[in-house]
């Protein structure tokens, strides 16, 4: 069964919080993946993944299914901003990236356009900061929360500028095996700010195409994340709570094949919400802050329910769960 992770729990990674856009974000994140996924911590079992190899400007994962690869790397030019590639076998590093087959980033043909997320506010301030993870030995969605502007502002999407590091990052395999990444943005800037937000088809990676099973390697591919996109406009403030929660899972095409996300689910009646509005519709109880992105929903079916953070005004509302109908 999938284990929930989360910074408030006792033994979490205890992070350094600083305001620089520093190599001081991606440690952090290394660490909670290392802690989370590798080591375990304060009695609650690690995920099951393994540590291939490490710098401090790179981290290498491999799932305890040995069905891909993930290398998350930055430069001492943009600290904060990480490329994200995937590959089937592990033949070493180039630099700051992994060498091996299939290796991709992105959808484009050539890599031309690496998958980027952005760290850039993820440890800025104590006070205003949060992480998620929900895994299991084959794939982890991480939750991620940080304030730009030193507010613990509540996620209803009214201005840009407090979302600083807010944002939902798959990893793993996907319902039919698939090892994908989905989150963040695919593009060529190089900026801490260029890769932000979005949880949709315009930030993916596939190692396979899921149709064939072949490598996706320097060809390209094309991917639907319906109803997952990316765009403005979402941002329903009725908070009116829902009479019942009715739970279905997310899944992307490609060349006629399909799956599930594992761990993601979302119920159409909340999906046009914004974020802390959504929670409610579902039953929790107050706003939801970037500092309580780790509060759970109660659905009380005995599983956890925690909102998949985001940018206020991109994407649908949706869950990150440990719930097995969804893995």
């Amino acid at each position: 069964m999938a284990r929930v992770y989360h910074r408030d729990q006792a033994g979490a990674p205890a992070l350094t919080y600083t305001s620089a856009v520093t190599i001081a974000q991606f440690a952090a994140f290394k660490a909670v993946l290392k802690a989370c996924l590798v080591n375990g911590y304060g009695g609650i079992p690690a995920a099951g993944w393994l540590l291939v190899n490490e710098g401090e400007y790179f981290l290498v994962l491999r799932n305890g299914s040995a069905s891909g690869y993930v290398c998350f790397s930055t430069s001492p030019a943009a600290p904060a901003l990480m490329t994200i590639h995937v590959s089937a076998t592990y033949t070493g590093m180039s630099g700051n990236v992994m060498t091996g087959d299939g290796l991709k980033t992105g959808k484009s043909a050539g890599n031309n356009i690496p998958h980027k997320q952005t760290l850039h506010s993820f440890v800025r301030s104590d006070l205003y900061c949060c992480w998620t993870l929900v895994a299991d030995e084959s794939t982890f969605v991480m939750g991620l929360g940080g304030s730009f502007s030193f507010s613990n502002v509540e996620l209803i999407g009214t201005s840009l500028t407090d979302y600083g590091s807010l944002g939902t990052l798959y990893v793993g395999e996907d319902t039919a095996g698939n090892f994908i990444v989905c989150g963040g943005r695919e593009t060529t800037g190089s900026t801490s700010t260029t890769a932000t937000y979005g949880f949709s088809s315009a930030g993916f990676t596939s190692l396979r195409h899921p149709a064939t099973g072949l490598l996706v390697d320097t060809g390209s591919i094309a991917v639907d994340t319906a109803p997952l996109f990316d765009g403005y406009g979402v941002n329903g403030l009725d908070a009116t709570p829902l009479p019942k929660a009715y739970l279905a899972p997310l899944a992307w095409t490609s060349g006629g094949a399909s799956g599930h996300f594992r761990g993601l689910c979302v119920d159409p009646g909340a999906m046009a919400s914004a974020v802390s509005i959504g929670a409610q519709r579902l039953g929790h109880v107050g706003a939801v802050r970037i500092r309580t992105i780790n509060s759970q929903i109660p659905l009380d079916d005995g599983y956890v329910y925690l909102v998949a953070p985001r940018d206020g005004v991109t994407g649908p509302f949706f869950l990150l769960t440990n719930n097995p109908e969804f893995w």
